[in-house]
């Protein structure tokens, strides 16, 4: 039988597991420039000159797209954390 501790871990491994989806799921919706953006910063970790390069697009349309993308999934972030960020 699992102790309480073991129990404790699965969920709140699977409370983890939800959030990313529903994090996933926001960034999915976003628009592709937004979502792709996104995806070069948090995945990659490539700053905004080299994502504008990748992209074939100016350093203000990455910083425009970064920044609408963030504030879209702003409320997602604040919810999946319990208003902790």
């Amino acid at each position: 039988m699992p102790s309480n501790q073991n129990k404790h871990r699965c969920s709140t491994r699977l409370g983890l597991r939800e959030k990313e989806l529903v994090l996933l799921e926001a960034v999915r919706k976003l628009p592709d420039r937004q979502r792709t953006t996104i995806a070069l910063r948090w995945q990659r970790d490539l700053p905004n000159d080299e994502i504008a390069a990748v992209m074939g697009v100016s350093l203000n349309t990455v910083k425009t797209c970064l920044r609408l993308g963030r504030d879209t999934l702003e409320p997602v972030l604040a919810d999946v954390s319990g208003g902790e960020r």
